[in-house]
């Protein structure tokens, strides 16, 4: 089941990106195409890891997504990646380049009904201690203007313990599609653990440093939950795709792109 779910997700994902429709291009028939030159902007904590992850994970999104293309560590904290053949150069950049880092965090709240959000950032600011931080939610918009969510720095589980993730719609619109996901062992008892001891107050699903949306605990939960948002079909796919290809939680910046 899951493999052909894989499959279905990687055929979906394929048509908005591969600009002549094609799973891949023969090296041996199109040796040209676009090259990235791309540099780590290295974390402390993952500096001695985050080259050669990068370089697992954008390879393993290339291969996700059935496009032709290799990647190769030059040096230093960069790496190039080799696309062949015509693509939609921009949603490859997209895909292949964001991070997608995917945290759970505890929401620095009072208990139900509500949540506590902040209209502006500098007011959040000033209610927030060293050991919290100060994040966007733009579910909860005033205005048109993003509401912000005091959450702790120190997040209960990341990406590196998902263990799969798939897009889901329960209303079969394409406007509205959620990312479920569930966990591996460790995450997954230390997730209960969090959960039990927390009931009635609130969980924030963080996706590259912005609140996706806010639960409410109301039981033990163990090996699953939801990024929910209301996200197109297509990017929804794309972030679970990014999801299963394996955990990068640092910025990757392309400092040249060009043709070969």
């Amino acid at each position: 089941m899951r493999r052909t779910l894989t499959v279905a997700l990687s055929l979906a994902l394929i048509s908005v990106i591969a600009s002549n429709g094609c799973k891949t291009v023969s090296r041996a028939l199109n040796k040209s195409g676009t090259m990235f030159v791309v540099e780590v902007v290295q974390d402390g904590s993952y500096a001695a890891v985050s080259v050669e992850r990068s370089v697992k994970v954008v390879q393993s999104r290339l291969n996700a997504v059935g496009i032709d293309g290799e990647v190769d560590q030059t040096g230093g904290n960069r790496f190039e990646v080799k696309i062949f053949g015509a693509a939609d150069l921009e949603k490859v950049r997209r895909f292949l380049f964001t991070t997608y880092k995917l945290e759970l965090k505890k929401v620095v709240s009072p208990p139900s009904p509500l949540f506590q959000t902040y209209p502006d950032q500098e007011k959040a600011n000033a209610a927030a201690s060293e050991e919290q931080q100060v994040l966007p939610y733009s579910e909860r918009e005033v205005n048109d203007k993003p509401q912000y969510v005091i959450v702790e720095k120190v997040p209960i589980i990341t990406g590196e313990e998902i263990r799969s993730a798939q897009a889901v719609s329960r209303t079969g619109s394409e406007s509205d599609y959620q990312i479920s996901f569930t966990l591996k062992r460790d995450g997954a008892e230390k997730f209960g653990d969090w959960t039990a001891k927390n009931i009635n107050n609130y969980l924030a699903v963080v996706l590259d440093d912005k609140v996706a949306s806010v639960a409410f605990i109301k039981s033990q939960i163990s090996d699953a939950g939801e990024i929910s948002g209301r996200f197109s079909k297509a990017m929804a796919e794309e972030i679970a795709l990014a999801l299963n290809s394996g955990y990068m939680p640092w910025k990757l910046k392309v400092i040249e792109e060009k043709p070969f």
